[in-house]
């Protein structure tokens, strides 16, 4: 009923240009940069359907690192088409946000900090500590632009944060106490060289998967996936993470 698309010839704009958006009825897609559908929808209007969007701000935090476009596909206003074909593009894309929980985005710094880690670390795990919880984030080993990169930001995210910084073998290794009234247990953000051998960094990135981790899109390793690699016995749900954060 509905055309097989190929959204790279959709007309689009990118998110911070969404005032651009025709005022078409339309099916549209939310689109990273490596052409992910991360969420699809259906409007009468499509430029006053973005004028105050509910997934705008969640989107936006992802665009700080990947950059979002919107795409479209004009459609007949017919409301019961409309659905129709959301719902067809729904299982034909699977995108991740949508029947997702929409975010409050914490206040302090962590979502922001998170933002600027996504591109050199991947995330290794949620797990229970005596004081609270840590999240652990990995970069390649011996990366030192990752390394040096991810230092610099360190520095300019204080707000909220205590950094200690020690050093497996010559690379660093950051440990930040988050403390925030709205968090009702502190968390720790644990930042370390993924491993002394590059085949593991590898293997964890091969299998990774996307994870919407306090409004942030972040690549995590997904350890169902990993026969090689047991398991950690205390890693939680990363979606505890909201939780947490209050």
């Amino acid at each position: 009923m509905f055309p097989k698309l190929d959204l790279s010839k959709l007309p689009s704009v990118p998110l911070s240009r969404k005032a651009d958006l025709d005022r078409c009825s339309a099916i549209y897609f939310a689109l990273d940069s490596n052409h992910n559908v991360l969420y699809v929808g259906k409007a009468i209007n499509l430029l006053f359907r973005w004028k105050d969007h509910h997934r705008f701000e969640q989107l936006s935090q992802i665009n700080r690192t990947n950059s979002i476009r919107l795409a479209w596909w004009e459609c007949t206003p017919d409301p019961q088409v409309l659905t129709q074909a959301e719902n067809h593009f729904i299982k034909v894309y699977k995108p991740l946000l949508n029947n997702s929980i929409v975010p409050t985005i914490p206040k302090g710094d962590f979502s922001v900090v998170l933002s600027k880690l996504a591109t050199n670390t991947i995330i290794m795990g949620l797990f229970k500590r005596s004081y609270g919880y840590e999240l652990k984030l990995a970069y390649a080993w011996r990366n030192r632009n990752a390394s040096r990169k991810i230092g610099q930001i360190l520095k300019q995210c204080q707000n909220g944060f205590t950094w200690n910084k020690e050093h497996i073998h010559t690379s660093p290794v950051w440990t930040g106490s988050y403390n925030n009234s709205h968090a009702p247990q502190q968390i720790n953000l644990y930042i370390s060289p993924c491993s002394t051998s590059g085949l593991f960094w590898d293997e964890c990135t091969k299998s990774s998967i996307k994870f919407l981790v306090a409004g942030v899109l972040m690549r995590a390793v997904d350890w169902r996936s990993h026969y090689s690699i047991p398991e950690p016995d205390n890693f939680l749900d990363l979606a505890k993470l909201d939780e947490l954060l209050g």
